[in-house]
C-alpha cells in the first residue's frame, strides 16, 4: 500500500515539472515573436521602399526606348513610301506622254439622238429644219459641230422600191395554190382585191422557205438542216431524181402517212435513191436523249450528225414507218373509243368515263401583301366526264394531296363508281384515258379493276390513247373548274383558304 502511494506521488511531481517546462517554452516564443514584430515595425518606418521606386524607373526608360525604336522605324517607312509614291508619279507622266491623245467622250444627248430610230431621226432632223430663219446666228453651227447635222442641206424624199425578200413573198401569196381570190370584187385594199389564205400561216411559212432557197446554197452537198423531210424539200433543186418524189408529197407528212397506198410509194421511191452513183453527205440536227453528268435522267440535246445519203434514207425510212404506225394506233383507238361514247348513249347498263389528271392549282389568298412570304398550297384536280344513257355530266375530284399515282387516281373515283353501280344499276364501265406508266397503264391499276370487276360481277375496259391526244372534253372541265376556283377567290377577298375543303365549303 505504501509502495503504490510512493509511486503515485511521483508521477504527480513529473506531471507538474512537466507543465512548468512547456509554460516556461511558450512564453519565451511569444516573447520572441513579439521583439520580432516590433523589430518589423521599426524597419519599415525607417527604411524607404527603394526597390519599388527602382522598378518604376526601369520601366518608363523601356517606355521612351520602344517609343523611340517605333518613331524611327515609322519615319523609315515613310521615307520609303514618298521614295515609291515620287518613282510612281514619274512613271505615270511618262505613261502619258507616250500614249495618243484620245478624242473627247460624247455628250449623254448626242448619245441617245446617235440610238434614236431612223424615222424618229428624220422627224427631228426636219421641225428644226422648217424654223431655221427663226434660230439664233450660230445655232445651225452647233448642231452641225455637236451632232453632225448640217440644216441647210435639203433633204430628198426616199425612193420607194421593194426589197427582194418583200418582192418574192408578195409574188409567193399572190399564187393561186396558196390563197384564192375574194369572192366579192368590192373588197379591197390599196386598189387590189382581198385574198384568203389556203393553208395555215405556218405551213405557209415552212413552204416559202423550202421554195425560197438560193441555187447557191448547193454548191457543195453538206446541208445544215432542221428535219428530214426538209432535206428532201431542199436537195431536190440540186439533184432531179429526188426532186421528181418530192414534188409531188405534201408539204405535211401527216396527210402523206394517213394513205398507206401513198407511203409505201414514197418509202419504195426513197429506196431507189440508194443505188445514186453520187455521194451525198447530209449533215442535220437531231434531238436525242443524252445523259450528262450534272443529271441523274438523260436529257434532250440537240445533236448534229453527219451522215451518206444511204444511211440517211435509210433513217427516215424508220421514222416514217414509226409515224405510220402511231397514226394507225391512233385511228383506232378514236374508233373504240367512240365506240364507246355511242354504246353508253345507247344501253343503259353501259357507262363511259374519260378522266385525266390537270396541272395543280396553285392556291393564293386574293389580298396578299407585298413582300410578305406566303406558303403555296397545291390542289390536285382530276377531271372527267361520263356518258350515260339518260344524263352525261362532267366531274371533277380535288385533294390537297398532289400525288398523281395509280392508288391516287382510283381513290378519286371512288364515289363516282359507287353511284354508277348502285343508283343507276351498270353493269359495264368503259374507261378512257391517256397512257402514262406512273398514272393508268400499270399493274397496281390493273390490279384495282380487276378486283371491282370481280367483287361487283361487272365487265371493265379500259381503252388507252396516244402519248398527246388524252386530253379533250376533260381539258376543258379542268380549265372550268380552276376558272371557278379564281373566281371563288377573287369574289371572297376576306377569306383564307388553307385547304381544297375550305374552298368547296365557300
Amino acid at each position: 500500500m505504501k509502495r503504490i502511494v510512493k509511486e503515485s506521488n511521483k508521477k504527480g511531481v513529473y506531471r507538474k515539472r512537466w507543465t512548468r517546462n512547456v509554460e516556461k517554452k511558450a512564453s519565451s516564443q511569444t516573447k520572441w515573436r513579439r521583439n520580432k514584430k516590433e523589430e518589423r515595425q521599426q524597419s519599415t518606418i525607417s527604411i524607404p521602399n527603394v526597390s519599388t521606386s527602382r522598378a518604376s524607373d526601369l520601366r518608363k526608360k523601356e517606355g521612351q526606348r520602344r517609343r523611340r525604336l517605333h518613331l524611327s522605324s515609322l519615319r523609315a517607312d515613310n521615307i520609303k513610301l514618298r521614295e515609291t509614291v515620287r518613282i510612281l508619279t514619274k512613271e505615270i507622266k511618262q505613261l502619258r506622254l507616250s500614249r495618243t491623245p484620245t478624242p473627247p467622250p460624247d455628250s449623254p444627248l448626242k448619245i441617245v439622238f446617235d440610238n434614236v430610230s431612223p424615222n424618229a431621226k428624220q422627224r427631228t432632223v426636219l421641225r428644226p429644219k422648217d424654223k431655221i430663219e427663226n434660230l439664233p446666228r450660230g445655232t445651225s453651227a452647233q448642231i452641225r459641230s455637236k451632232f453632225g447635222i448640217n440644216l441647210s442641206k435639203q433633204i430628198l424624199p426616199k425612193t420607194n422600191f421593194q426589197s427582194l425578200i418583200q418582192t418574192e413573198i408578195e409574188t409567193f401569196l399572190c399564187r393561186d395554190d396558196i390563197t384564192k381570190l375574194c369572192p366579192d370584187k368590192q373588197k379591197q385594199i390599196d386598189g387590189n382585191q382581198i385574198r384568203y389564205r389556203l393553208n395555215h400561216l405556218n405551213i405557209l411559212h415552212q413552204q416559202f422557205e423550202l421554195e425560197s432557197i438560193g441555187g447557191h446554197a448547193y454548191a457543195c452537198h453538206v446541208l445544215i438542216l432542221n428535219s428530214k423531210y426538209e432535206k428532201l424539200h431542199q436537195l431536190k433543186r440540186k439533184h432531179a431524181r429526188i426532186e421528181v418524189i418530192v414534188h409531188f408529197t405534201p408539204i405535211d407528212l401527216y396527210d402523206l402517212a394517213k394513205d398507206e397506198i401513198k407511203i409505201n410509194e414514197f418509202k419504195d421511191n426513197l429506196t431507189k435513191l440508194d443505188k445514186e452513183d453520187e455521194e451525198i453527205l447530209v449533215t442535220f440536227c437531231e434531238w436525242q436523249k443524252i445523259k450528262t453528268a450534272n443529271c441523274t435522267a438523260p436529257v434532250s440535246t440537240k445533236v448534229s450528225i453527219s451522215i451518206s445519203m444511204k444511211a440517211f434514207i435509210e433513217k427516215f425510212i424508220i421514222e416514217v414507218d414509226v409515224l405510220t404506225k402511231h397514226i394507225c394506233r391512233m385511228r383506232e383507238q378514236f374508233r373504240a373509243a367512240k365506240a364507246a361514247k355511242e354504246q353508253a348513249k345507247e344501253n343503259t347498263q353501259v357507262a363511259t368515263i374519260q378522266l385525266d389528271w390537270g396541272e395543280n392549282y396553285n392556291l393564293k389568298q386574293a389580298r396578299e401583301e407585298k413582300g410578305t412570304y406566303y406558303y403555296e398550297q397545291h390542289i390536285s384536280i382530276q377531271s372527267g366526264f361520263v356518258w350515260l344513257n339518260k344524263n352525261s355530266f362532267s366531274f371533277a375530284s380535288i385533294s390537297d394531296d398532289t400525288c398523281h399515282m395509280a392508288e391516287a387516281a382510283w381513290a378519286a373515283i371512288q364515289n363516282l363508281l359507287k353511284d354508277l353501280i348502285n343508283e343507276n344499276n351498270v353493269n359495264s364501265i368503259n374507261f378512257i384515258s391517256d397512257s402514262p406508266i406512273s398514272q393508268y397503264r400499270n399493274k397496281t391499276m390493273i390490279y384495282l379493276m380487276k378486283k371491282l370487276a370481280t367483287d361487283r360481277h361487272i365487265d371493265i375496259k379500259w381503252i388507252f390513247l396516244e402519248s398527246g391526244h388524252g386530253k379533250g372534253v376533260v381539258d376543258a372541265v379542268g380549265a372550268a373548274v380552276k376558272r371557278k376556283f379564281d373566281e371563288t377567290v377573287a369574289f371572297n377577298p376576306d377569306n383564307t383558304f388553307e385547304n381544297a375543303l375550305s374552298l368547296i365549303n365557300v
